[in-house]
Order: structure tokens, then sequence, then C-alpha cells
């Protein structure tokens, strides 16, 4: 937050005009008679708004952090540059460690610790299934299942994948296999694998079909 109302600037040549153009008068001498532009001169002070600053001023503005409630003179180019931020920079330090953590804390449920992990697959099949694109004939196989143009089950033809019919970590040898795939959208898709989870087959789907028919 924001304490300062007023706060006074030095003019030069970079500021004066964003200054004059917000309506703020700007002081000017002519001191020498041969010279037909005067000049503003060299140290001139004015005062104006806080929200009236030019965006690249150094000039200090106390501001008062929302979280631990005290008051400090910063730089306005640094509140600009961090957002317009709330908080004082002790306080984001702070909620950074926090989010820091939070993140270490993830890595205990990642990989083998994760409950949904699959102790079943080998090195060389967790690979495929995060890299699919590499497997022989997928490709073709993605390409030939989506020209079919709309969803399966609501017809829409927005946001459309591809769904085995018989999943891909239980039936290998139907992988690319054209009769095991069906497009559908992205919601339907969800809400399938919702319902039935990970290892489907032709029968869930089936199954889902008639459920929303």
């Amino acid at each position: 937050m924001i304490l300062s109302k007023e706060v006074e600037v030095i003019l030069n040549s970079n500021n004066t005009k964003w200054y004059e153009d917000k309506g703020y008068f700007i002081p000017r001498v002519n001191k020498l008679k041969w010279k037909a532009v005067p000049k503003t001169p060299r140290g001139t002070k004015i005062k104006v708004k806080v929200e009236d600053l030019s965006p690249g001023s150094h000039v200090k503005i106390l501001f008062k952090c929302e979280d631990c409630c005290t008051e400090k003179w910063i730089g306005y180019q640094s509140f600009r540059r961090n957002g317009f931020y709330k908080i004082c920079h002790t306080c984001k330090m702070r909620t950074d460690k926090v989010r820091i953590q939070i993140s270490k804390n993830h890595a205990y449920v990642s990989g083998k610790n994760n409950p949904l992990y699959n102790h079943n697959l080998t090195s060389e099949e967790r690979f495929l299934g995060r890299n699919r694109n590499i497997f022989p004939g997928y490709y073709f196989w993605i390409k030939s299942i989506r020209s079919i143009g709309k969803c399966k089950i609501c017809g829409s033809t927005k946001k459309l994948v591809c769904h085995h019919l018989n999943s891909w970590n239980t039936h290998k040898e139907e992988r690319t296999n054209l009769n095991n795939g069906v497009c559908l959208c992205v919601d339907c898709h969800k809400a399938f694998h919702k319902l039935y989870g990970k290892n489907t087959t032709k029968e869930m789907f089936l199954e889902f079909t008639e459920l929303h028919h």
C-alpha cells in the first residue's frame, strides 16, 4: 500500500516532457537573450502525485506492507518492476521460502513414492509412455483418428483428441491399430477416464457410450 500522496521530483531532459503532458507547470527561463527557446534550470524541483510519476523514476515513496504492516521507503521504479507488490521484500522472501518448501515436499510424492505409480512398467515402457510420438506408426495412427473430425460421444468438432479403446499399457499389440482408436473431445475424454480410470477396455467405452445416449 502506498502512503505517499505527493512527492518532489527533479526535472531533467528525460522526464520534463512527461510531466508537462500530465498538465504540470514547468518553469523555464531564458538567461541568454540570443537563445530563442527558454530552458528549465538545472535542479528544478516540482511536486507531483505518485500516480503521475514517470515509469523510470527513482524517487522514494512511502510504502506500507500489507503483511507485516511495516512502513518503508522504496524506489518507485523498483515498486513498478516488482508488479506493484503489496508486501515488502522480507515478507516476499518468506513467502518464496514457503513455496520452495512445498515444491520440495512434492518430491516425496512423485515417482515411486506416488500411490499411482505403476511398478509393472519397464523403463522402456515408461519412456514410450512419455514420448509416444517416437513409437513406430503412432503418428499415422493419431493423424488417421483425428481425421474423423468430430467427437464420438457428443459430436463436438473442437479440441479433439485420440482415445485407445483398449488402453496403451495393457494392449501393446493394438497401440497403432486403427480399429482400436476413437476420436473424442477433451471434455468427453476426461469424463471417461474419470469414471473408468487409466487401464480401460473397449467394453468400458461401449458402456460409457450407452450412458451418454
